[in-house]
Parts: structure tokens; sequence; C-alpha cells
């Protein structure tokens, strides 16, 4: 079992066991014990999960999405064919379209960048002069999928956009949905987007015999929205139930808002904040929603949506956990891959809600061995894994959990076996299954899909694993170093049994002839070494160097594109809203950390927002239910006209040190301290804060990890951090650091007296990560579920 990257242990422990665990794994693991994390407590017995009803006649997501072509193509594509018939562009022009509609039908997957290989005949035509709506718009889609940068899409998009009344009302809004996946919406077009799903409903966007497409769009959009007024929702209601569509239809789109209304009404606060006549609206709209929807699906039992639906409707009732399956059985059977009714159990499931993370396991479990790997239902166990992982922060311990360790590998050799999965949706899976294979500790297995993964694993994969808190090079070395990769002695180094102790691993480590290993097999030695030596140096009250090697496997990542270059460490951006690196030893100690800045942000680089900003973190902790990441983020914020202000701050941005402005320089010294419940810090010589009160930032937890949070650093941008050193404080008081050169601010840190750290033995309170699953792009990408 590796130990450089993981928590080493087979089974989530029980609270009783986390005492145990704390000395003998927070080095290799993230140390999460140590801060006071309890994992979900064992289980003797294994919750009985039904099989996944298995009807060979069921609808599947293929199917539908054969559907919505020919939908596209006589809704969409006909009309604009008439408004280019005399373009000299025209043929070419009908040809692609029919060749991306043709991508989305057989990528029925979503996050697959299906669009991507289209990119340059689409510029091609843009070029030219092309400029229909239909055209602009699936143009900027693939220009889109092409690098994952939106900037390549924005003109395509606005010229799409300044048309936007030539398309009917279905087609605007796929387009809409687009834009509002975009930097710089006004909130406007959430409100623009509900309308024009009303107008759709008799605009004719819709045939008689495409009432799937209608029914499934309209619930999609429905989702994508969030109105403010329920009258709003009232007014969908009554322009679908004045329409001619089929009863069933009608039933089933009146439950979905009398859901949307029940939520609405309760708020999304917790329970205990909920009023009384809150309670009364969600169970009043609930009641309602439970009685059209059952007769729709009565109605049309082939149909999945009703049925769907009455899960959300259950979770909301707190009925009995056999009539949830029950509805969800009946959803499955009338369309077997329907990914919104595995995403609605599946969030019942959770301990919050109706059952426990070993009930989610076993469900995914289950999902695994239906071996439909010509579907995406398989990989709901990767899924589950996540979702529970997101609540109890162990990632190892979850996939090599006894319920589902081999059917996790059972998964991953299922999608890798797999012939005649479309190419770019077997991309997906394979990468997928890459990340699980490496989680349950079936490294040959791990290894086997790397090397048909490629070079570098999909986008979906390691957004995956950044919400875990691990990244790619960590896993790629942990492979090479478990299987022998990097020679004998490191395998054996990386593979301490289960029961070894501390120091034992550390003696493992420490028999290794530095000598005879090769360049990837020392730096993947030397990061273990520091991990090792990290707190051994605080301890000492030395200044102890962090120094990012190729493997970063000492550091853990919540998202962003991380390298290490000569020492430094490098953030390349990627428009990421917020992005962290952390060493992975956390510490409750009074701490210093010094190093340098370099800005790369070109003067010409657009901003998704009105800023971006980088910084490093004392204290941090991830995100948990119900509480903000912990810690305190020393940022610099760098403006549109390439402007810069400094403030640090904890839970919110607005409780904070002063703003200052702050001139940047070729080289950035800083220093940020913490002790005595107090920061400060300097940045280019200036102090930015004097002894700050952490109570004022509402920061509560003692320890955390050190490292780096960016915000939004523009795609291409890049950020350079020199020199990161750490120390302990141990004087008596928190003074600013004076520097005098920023050259001289490695060695003019003096005078640090402190009053002693307030040590209390106050255990760190961990809640839930929500796991957000991200809408895709088009309606396709909005109305298709996503796999990961």
């Amino acid at each position: 079992m590796p130990g450089f990257v993981h928590l080493a242990v087979d089974v989530l422990p029980s609270y009783g066991d986390c005492a145990m665990m704390q000395a003998k794994h927070f080095v290799f693991g993230l140390g999460l014990f140590w801060l006071g994390l309890n994992g979900m407590p064992a289980q003797e017995a294994v919750p009985e999960v039904d099989p996944i009803p298995q009807d060979p006649k069921a609808f599947l997501e293929k199917d539908y999405q054969r559907e919505m072509r020919a939908w596209a193509e006589r809704s969409l594509l006909q009309a604009a064919q008439e408004r280019w018939k005399t373009a000299p562009w025209a043929e070419e022009a009908t040809a692609l379209v029919k060749e991306a509609y043709k991508q989305y039908e057989l990528e029925y997957a979503d996050a697959t960048q299906c669009l991507k290989a289209l990119a340059p005949r689409f510029k091609a035509l843009l070029d030219q002069g092309a400029d229909d709506p239909l055209l602009c718009f699936l143009g900027a889609l693939a220009l889109y999928d092409e690098r994952l940068n939106w900037r390549d899409a924005k003109e395509a998009l606005k010229k799409a956009r300044a048309r936007s009344h030539e398309l009917n009302a279905a087609g605007h809004c796929q387009l809409l949905t687009f834009v509002m996946e975009q930097p710089g919406c006004t909130g406007s077009e959430s409100e623009e987007l509900f309308n024009e799903a009303i107008r759709s409903v008799t605009d004719g966007s819709y045939g008689e015999d495409e009432v799937n497409v209608m029914i499934r769009q309209q619930m999609d959009l429905l989702e994508a929205v969030t109105p403010k007024d329920p009258n709003d929702v009232t007014r969908w209601q009554q322009a679908i139930a004045d329409s001619a569509w089929p009863e069933w239809a009608k039933l089933t789109l009146e439950g979905a808002g009398e859901v949307k209304l029940a939520w609405m009404k309760r708020s999304s606060s917790w329970a205990r904040e909920v009023n009384d006549d809150q309670w009364r609206g969600f169970a009043e709209h609930l009641k309602r929603g439970r009685d059209v929807l059952a007769k729709a699906n009565r109605l049309r039992p082939d149909r999945p949506e009703a049925a769907t639906k009455m899960i959300t409707v259950c979770l909301g009732e707190s009925v009995h956990l056999s009539e949830l399956r029950a509805w969800f059985d009946r959803a499955v059977s009338a369309q077997f891959d329907y990914l919104p009714a595995y995403k609605a159990l599946l969030w019942a499931y959770r301990p919050r809600w109706l059952g426990s993370h070993e009930l989610m396991l076993a469900f995914g479990k289950a999902c695994a061995e239906t071996r439909r790997f010509e579907t995406a239902v398989p990989s709901r166990l990767m899924v589950a894994c996540a979702d529970v992982v997101s609540e109890v922060k162990q990632p190892e311990a979850v996939f090599r959990h006894p319920i589902v360790k081999e059917a996790v590998s059972l998964m991953s050799r299922g999608y890798l076996d797999t012939a005649g999965t479309p190419p770019w949706t077997r991309a997906m899976r394979v990468s997928n299954a890459t990340m699980c294979a490496w989680l349950a500790g079936d490294y040959p297995l791990a290894k086997e899909a790397l090397t048909q993964a490629g070079p570098r694993l999909h986008r979906t994969t390691q957004n995956y694993l950044g919400a875990m808190l691990q990244h790619e090079k960590m896993l790629r070395a942990d492979v090479a170093a478990t299987l022998g990769e990097y020679g004998e002695a490191m395998r054996h180094a990386a593979t301490p049994p289960p029961e070894a102790t501390l120091e034992e691993m550390r003696k493992r480590l420490m028999a290794v002839d530095e000598k005879t290993l090769s360049p990837e097999a020392l730096d993947y030695f030397k990061d273990g070494k520091d991990l090792f030596e990290f707190q051994e140096g605080l301890n000492k009250g030395d200044w102890v160097k962090i120094t990012p090697r190729q493997h970063l496997s000492q550091f853990g990542a919540e998202g962003g594109n991380w390298e290490a270059e000569n020492g430094d460490l490098v953030l390349t951006g990627q428009d990421e809203r917020w992005v962290t690196l952390f060493f992975r030893v956390p510490t409750k100690d009074d701490l210093e950390m010094r190093g340098e800045l370099v800005f790369d942000v070109p003067e010409d680089l657009e901003f998704s927002y009105g800023s971006c900003g980088f910084g490093p973190l004392l204290r941090w902790l991830p995100h948990g239910v119900g509480r903000s990441e912990g810690g305190v983020r020393f940022m610099t914020f760098i403006v549109k006209d390439r402007s810069a202000y400094t403030h640090a701050y904890g839970v919110s941005s607005d409780k904070s040190t002063r703003q200052q402005r702050l001139k940047l320089q070729a080289v950035n010294p800083f220093s940020v301290k913490m002790a005595s419940q107090k920061i400060s810090y300097d940045m280019n010589g200036k102090t930015m804060a004097q002894r700050f009160a952490l109570s004022k930032m509402e920061v509560e937890n003692e320890g955390g990890f050190v490292g780096f949070t960016a915000y939004n650093i523009p795609w291409g941008a890049k950020v350079r951090v020199k020199n990161i050193e750490v120390r302990k404080i141990t004087a008596k008081a928190l003074e600013p650091a004076v520097v005098t050169k920023p050259a001289e601010s490695a060695v003019k840190r003096v005078q640090e007296s402190l009053e002693a750290a307030n040590e209390n033995d106050r255990s760190i309170q961990w809640a839930i990560l929500a796991a957000v699953l991200v809408g895709g792009f088009f309606i396709l990408r909005l109305v298709k579920p996503s796999e990961g």
C-alpha cells in the first residue's frame, strides 16, 4: 500500500479507531485524523440492496439522443437552411451542422468535448462571413470544446446572440443555456431563459410526435433556472396546462413545478432554520406534486421522468426507504440509464436524509454489477464513492471499503474491455477507470488504464481528483513507485504493510540508496523525505524549505493546473473560480511562511470576472457542510487595469484586514504570520496588517495545512512561487517583519516574539463537502445527465 500519498487503511475506521490512526498515518495521508476528522463508523452488516431492474426492452439514453437529433434537424436545421440557402457557404454549413448533431447523438455522455474535431471547420466557415445564429452557436460550442477556453468562443457566441430572435423558442433556450455558463452574465439571462421555455411550449418548437424531447428539455430548463418569484413557476405551469400536449405530459411537468415550488417555499436553509409557515407550504406543494406525478406515471409507466421526480417528493416527505426504491425501480424500468434517477436516489441515500454511507456504497455496487458497460450505469459506483468521500474526506478508505473494493475493479475492468464505445466517451470512461483502479489499490489495472488513457487524464477525471484533494501527478508517480518502476527499494519503501508503525515506514524510506535512483524516482524519494522531516524541522524552530518537485506528491490539490519548475511552484490559469494546493502535513503550530510571488498576467488577456488573485494560506481546511474553508488567505488581487491590492481574510472576504493598494514588482516577497490568535503580514517590504485578530475573521479552526490558493487566474496566465519556507513561531510577541529591501527579505525576519500559542484540545468539527454535478452545454448538454 502506498506510503507517500495515501492514508494506509483498508476499511473505514470507527470513531474509536481514530486515535490509533493518528500517529501511524498522518504524514502519509492528508492528516485529517490528526486534525479531528471522524470517519464513518463501521457497520456490522452490509446493507441489502436489490439488483437494478434490467428490462431488455427498456428505453436507453442513446434512443433519446436519436430522437433529439431528429428533432434538432427538423426544428432548427431546416429553418436555418432557409435562412442561408443563397449563401456561398450554404452546402458546407448544412453538412457541418448535420455532423455536429451526429456527434451529439453518438457521444451521448456529456463532458466529452465531442465537437473538438469540428472546431477547425467551424472556424473556417465563420471566417468566410457565415453569421447565421444556429451556425454561430454550434461554432461557439466547437471552439470552446477545442481548448475549454471561453475566449475562443466569445465572438461566435456574440454573433449568435445578436440574431437569436431568428431562432424558435427552443433554439433560443439552447443558446441562453450556453450563455449562462460564460463569464459576464448579468443575471437577466435566467429570467429570459424561463420566459423562452414558456414560449417554446406553444410556439411550434416541438412537433406532436416530439413530446419526449419537449418533456425532457422543459424539465432540465426548470432545473437550470432559479426563479425569484413562485408566480413565475405558476405561470409556466399554467402555460403547460393550457396547451394541447397529452395529459400525462402536462401532469409530469405540473408535478415537476410543484416540487420546485415546494423547495422554494421551504428554502435551502437547515431544517432548524425553517419556520412553520415554510414547512406548511413545503408539505402542501409536495402533496400536490405526489398526486399529479403518481397519476402521470400511471398514464405512462414507460416514461422515467415522473417516477424520478417522485424520488425527490419521497425524500421531502421522509418516507420509508422501500417506497423511495420503488419509485427508482419504476424510473429505470422505463429507461435503464436515466441518470437523473440514479442521482436523485444517491442524494436521498445520504446520511443527512434517509440513508447511510454504507447504503450509498452498496447501491453503487449494485450499479456496477449490472455489467452494462455500454451505458453509464456501472459508473454510478464511482459517483457513489466520490459522494461519500465528499463527506468523510478519505478517498482511499472509501474506494477500498470491503463493500465496494472488488466492485470498483470490476467496473474499471469492464469499461476498459468494452468495445464499440464512441471515442470521446471511451476516453472519459477509461480515464475515470484509471482513477478508480488506483484508489481501489488495483495498481496493475491502473497502469493498464493509464496506458490507454494517454499522456493526460480527461478533464472530468481531473475534476473528480480535485474534489477528493488528489491530483494526476500524484496518481502517476504512485502507480510507478508501487509497481516497481522506480526500483525495488523504492517500491518497498512506498508500500508498507497496514500494521507498519511510523518509525518502520521511515526506516524503509531511509534504507533507499539515493545514488541508485533515476531522476523521477529521486524526486519521489525526496517528496517522501520532506513529509517526514517537515514537522521535525518546525519543532526545532528552523526555517523549513518546501521544494516543489515534478510529482508534487507532497502536496494535495483542490483543482488547478500546478507544476514544479526548478524548485518553483507554478500555477497556469484555467479560469477556475478557486483552486488550492496544500502541503500534506497538517500542523497546529503558530507559523510564519515566506517566499516570493511572480505574476505573469498579459495585458491583453481578458479576465473572466473583475479580478484574479493569488496568495498563501495558513491553517487551511477543506469545505465542510454548512462551513466554509478554514484558515486565512493572504490574497493579492489584480484588476482589469492591472493595478493590484491586497488584504487577508478567513471565512468571508467582507471580514478582512484593510484593503491596501500594492505596486507589483517583477518579484514580490511576502511574509505571513499567525500566532496567539492574530495575524500579521507584509508584501514587498510594506506592512499590510499587524496583530489583526482572527476572531474578527471568524476563523475558529486551530490547525490545518499551509498552502496557496488562487482565484480566477485567466487561461494561460501564470503565477510562480519561489523560495517557499515555513517556520514555527515560539517567541513572545507578534510583530511585522521589517524589510528594507526586497532582495533581503529572506534574511531580515527578526524579533518574532510571540505570546505562547493558545493550545487547547478542541477538535475540529468536520462536515460535508457538497457534491457539485456540472451541468452540460448546449441543450443536449443541458438535457444529457453527466457521467461524472
